[in-house]
């Protein structure tokens, strides 16, 4: 099966009947690098209202956010393809890295608050950051790197405040009391990238030894 040349709309129809039932599913592409995020709502209110925030989201253009390609609908699936570029993920990146020096922490967390910082003035939140939907990319000066947040199938919007929220996130990244509230906020981003920050000084301060034993 040759997915590199169908589009979006297509692969979407290839999920079979029996994972429909999923919360979502992630398909990667190694050409042209898409990332493709599906989602089906349990009913119409709840398709227009997740078109609804993917189409806001695709609107927001910063260097540390993923690109949206497409957002559309197929047989009851909506989707978002995402210019998944030239890059590896948060994890993948880490398993390659035999210590982190400080000021690669520094670097990676600016950018990640920068584009966060981003999303939230427009009031959208990103609501599931985790070592998976970091990509690291080439940085603008050789041998720098660069970062993007990906995958805005969970996505916090302001007309979706106090509302359940259909999805929870990663859940060794959330805060305990959001599976338990399973209410949307603005906030949802915080502990998150407490986690991940805390993560990442934690492994350049212990080292490979510290990846082995909680990989």
């Amino acid at each position: 099966l040759d997915m590199d040349s169908m589009p979006p709309a297509i692969i979407t129809s290839l999920v079979p009947a029996s994972s429909r039932s999923l919360a979502s599913m992630v398909a990667f592409m190694p050409e042209p690098h898409i990332l493709l995020t599906v989602v089906q709502p349990a009913d119409s209110a709840a398709l227009e209202a997740r078109l609804r925030e993917m189409k806001q989201a695709a609107r927001l253009n910063h260097p540390n956010l993923a690109h949206v390609i497409e957002v559309g609908v197929q047989d009851h699936w909506p989707y978002v393809a995402c210019d998944r570029a030239l890059g590896v993920t948060l994890g993948e990146w880490l398993v390659a890295q035999p210590r982190l020096a400080p000021l690669d922490i520094a670097a990676l967390m600016c950018h990640a608050l920068s584009g966060l910082a981003f999303a939230h003035e427009a009031g959208i939140a990103h609501a599931d950051l985790q070592h998976g939907n970091v990509l690291l990319v080439p940085g603008s000066k050789s041998g720098s790197l660069g970062l993007k947040l990906i995958d805005y199938d969970g996505l916090y919007l302001p007309s979706l405040a106090n509302q359940p929220s259909g999805e929870l996130g990663h859940a060794n990244y959330q805060h305990p009391d959001r599976a338990a509230k399973q209410i949307f906020s603005p906030d949802l981003d915080r502990f998150p990238h407490l986690v991940i920050a805390t993560a990442l000084k934690a492994l350049a301060s212990q080292g490979p030894k510290l990846w082995e034993r909680y990989d």
